[in-house]
């Protein structure tokens, strides 16, 4: 009933597994992405060049997880 998943940092999460199985279907439970974890590839496919999205950072009008 339950599935434990593992971070980066070695910290585990409990979560429910999902109560509807199909036969082939293996899809592994996954954390969420991290608040800032794709900042700087949003921001580039918006058209950002990487100086400005670094000066968002520093700045603090944009986040990027560490």
């Amino acid at each position: 009933m339950f599935q434990d998943v593992d971070d980066e940092l070695g910290n585990t999460y409990r979560f429910v597994r999902n109560p509807v199985t199909m036969q082939s279907s293996k899809v592994a439970p996954a954390l969420a992405p991290r608040l800032g974890q794709h900042t700087a590839m949003i921001l580039r496919e918006a058209g950002l060049s990487d100086q400005t999205i670094a000066a968002m950072i520093e700045t603090g009008a944009a986040k990027q997880h560490k």
